[in-house]
């Protein structure tokens, strides 16, 4: 396998183990039109977004305006998340209970108040949405673009970023083993050989060409 997919803290963890290739300027020519806030040394991340609460309006009048919000009894058996963004909601925890992203240790206490709320986990981002638009839950964390794209198919949702900030997420980067013998061009060099960036406004996503993300060795290790 020459190219994967991860989320950010899977490519945190094969970064430590030396399991992934530098990537360099004469490797990703276009390296140097990324965003310099997206580079990571090992990853090409293709979009952007932000982490922001989103609620069915029909069914939340008052919308949380923090992370701590979602802790009151008006969302028992309301809210629901993907298990996909796990590490995700464990910051969001971490952050309402006086943590932030380097600290996740006082989210612990508080997702297991989620808990005895009755919140549902579902298996993907598309269950997910499938609960959002049956009602099943009307509340949940999820990044801007998906709540845009959402929205567009008919799911009703509204997006509130959260008073403690944005965070962002570069999903999904597009890795390169670096343990592969093979010297062929590089997928991610001639994906990378295309015009400049261009970047999508409304979604909320950002979709960079060629995409590129480097991230400072070494890494900060997470708490969680």
């Amino acid at each position: 396998m020459d190219v994967v997919c991860l989320g950010d803290a899977d490519t945190h963890a094969m970064g430590q183990l030396g399991l992934l290739e530098e990537l360099t300027p004469e490797k990703v020519p276009n390296l140097a039109k990324v965003i310099p806030a997206l580079r990571l040394p090992f990853t090409l991340p293709h979009i952007y977004s932000v982490r922001t609460i989103l609620t069915n309006p029909a069914r939340i009048q008052l919308a949380p305006a923090r992370y701590a919000d979602l802790f009151e009894e008006r969302f028992r058996n309301r809210i629901g998340f993907s298990d996909l963004l796990f590490t995700h909601m464990t910051e969001a925890a971490a952050i309402a209970a006086g943590g932030d992203e380097r600290n996740h240790q006082p989210g612990y206490a508080k997702l297991l108040e989620w808990k005895r709320l009755g919140a549902r986990v579902y298996p993907s981002n598309e269950a997910l949405a499938a609960a959002l638009k049956s009602e099943e839950v009307s509340a949940t964390i999820m990044w801007l673009g998906r709540a845009y794209m959402w929205k567009k198919a008919g799911i009703p949702v509204q997006a509130v970023i959260p008073a403690e900030g944005p965070r962002p997420i570069s999903p999904a980067p597009a890795c390169r083993g670096m343990r592969a013998t093979r010297r062929r061009p590089s997928p991610i060099s001639m994906r990378c050989s295309t015009p400049a960036p261009r970047w999508a406004s409304p979604s909320g996503w950002a979709s960079c060409r060629p995409p590129t993300r480097r991230c400072p060795p070494p890494c900060r290790p997470r708490s969680a």
